[in-house]
């Protein structure tokens, strides 16, 4: 099946998905605060809010479809979203089974987090 994960990698998983959750955070948090400051020729403070509202919904959406499917029938692929948005490290991928990394690089563009 092709959403099967060995249980040893299904645990190292379950370790990373914190980090993996606040890393993705940050992110959106650094860029929260340029948009909470407005040019008041460009724009008005509640042109401003509704900008920052529209981007907090979005990125929520993006948190939900990264983090929020979380079950062993749904692992791999919430797993392959991580690495295309560049969530983990090379040596966190590098601790998964062969066949996991095998299975995931014939699938997705993995981008890993800078060091």
């Amino acid at each position: 099946m092709m959403n099967n994960m060995p249980e040893a990698d299904w645990q190292i998983l379950r370790s990373i998905r914190e980090k993996a959750l606040n890393r993705f955070c940050e992110r959106i948090v650094k860029k929260v605060e340029p948009r909470c400051h407005w040019d008041e020729d460009e724009c008005t403070p509640h042109q401003t809010f509704q900008e920052l509202y529209r981007f907090i919904i979005e990125s929520d959406k993006m948190v939900l479809n990264l983090f929020g499917n979380w079950r062993r029938s749904t692992v791999f692929m919430v797993f392959c979203g991580w690495l295309q948005a560049g969530l983990l490290t090379r040596e966190e991928f590098e601790a998964l089974s062969e066949d996991t990394k095998n299975r995931v690089n014939e699938m997705v563009e993995i981008k890993f987090l800078a060091d």
